[in-house]
């Protein structure tokens, strides 16, 4: 979390700083004063405001450095809204299911965020040091020597290992991205479902009961989702590592085959 709130601090002071509002800050109150005002601290104190305002509204939108994952928020923020629309029109009917279903999706959608801000920071962390996957380099002269040989086998697994570290560092991003995408279809289908079960569209057979089953499995499906969350941790190290064995070379071969 503190990651997210320096990030959040340095897009603010960002666009805080930028020259348009420095000018601002600076013009209106030397006019003010200039012209004499006899309110010219509480108006210059609440343009100040006004103006920190909308620097805050402006950085919103640069906290996410990846431009998918900021789609990806957005996307979670349409389907909430709708679906709190249409939550709004069908408690008309005063169906008791409904009642718990809006601060469930509010619960994930506001734990999506935060999951979705964290895999953001991870993903430019792992550009910034990484960059494309690397791999071994491809100028090395083969070499008859055995202990050179061994060095190499030895290189192997480093880069065995490197590669399930940084596919770990890549899941955990893929996975939170997968997460919003399940969120957002499944609010898109309880949507519809509450739609059809309020007009009773014509040709429509989701009955009473079956709609308040599909709000079941749809309840059961956000803790499932809020579960994962939770589960999932963006940590640098994977909780497990294989230790590849060495190659097996022709003498050894020889040994265990015998005479």
């Amino acid at each position: 979390m503190n990651s997210i709130v320096k990030r959040d601090v340095q897009v603010f002071l960002a666009a805080w700083m930028r020259p348009v509002r420095i000018l601002a800050m600076v013009a209106i109150p030397s006019f003010l004063f200039g012209i004499g005002v006899s309110f010219a601290w509480p108006i210059t104190v609440v343009s100040y405001a006004l103006i920190a305002l909308s620097a805050w509204q402006a950085s919103k939108a640069k906290r996410f450095r990846n431009l998918r994952m900021y789609r990806g928020w957005l996307d979670v923020v349409d389907r909430h809204e709708r679906l709190r629309k249409e939550l709004n029109l069908a408690s008309k009917r005063r169906i008791a299911d409904l009642t718990e279903l809006p601060l469930g999706v509010s619960r994930v959608a506001a734990q999506l965020y935060t999951s979705l801000r964290k895999a953001d920071i991870l993903a430019h962390e792992i550009g910034r040091s990484e960059g494309p996957n690397l791999g071994p380099p491809s100028h090395l002269p083969p070499s008859d020597d055995p202990q050179a040989q061994e060095l190499y086998r030895l290189a192997d697994r480093h880069l065995a290992e490197y590669s399930r570290r940084y596919a770990n560092l890549r899941a955990s991003v893929e996975r939170t991205e997968a997460q919003a995408v399940v969120f957002v279809t499944l609010l898109d289908n309880l949507r519809v479902q509450l739609l059809q079960h309020r007009l009773g569209s014509p040709g429509s057979h989701l009955e009473a009961q079956e709609f308040l089953e599909a709000v079941t499995e749809a309840k059961m499906q956000l803790n499932a989702i809020d579960k994962t969350l939770d589960e999932l941790e963006l940590t640098p190290f994977p909780r497990t590592v294989v230790v590849v064995p060495p190659e097996p070379t022709a003498e050894d071969e020889r040994q265990e085959t015998g005479p």
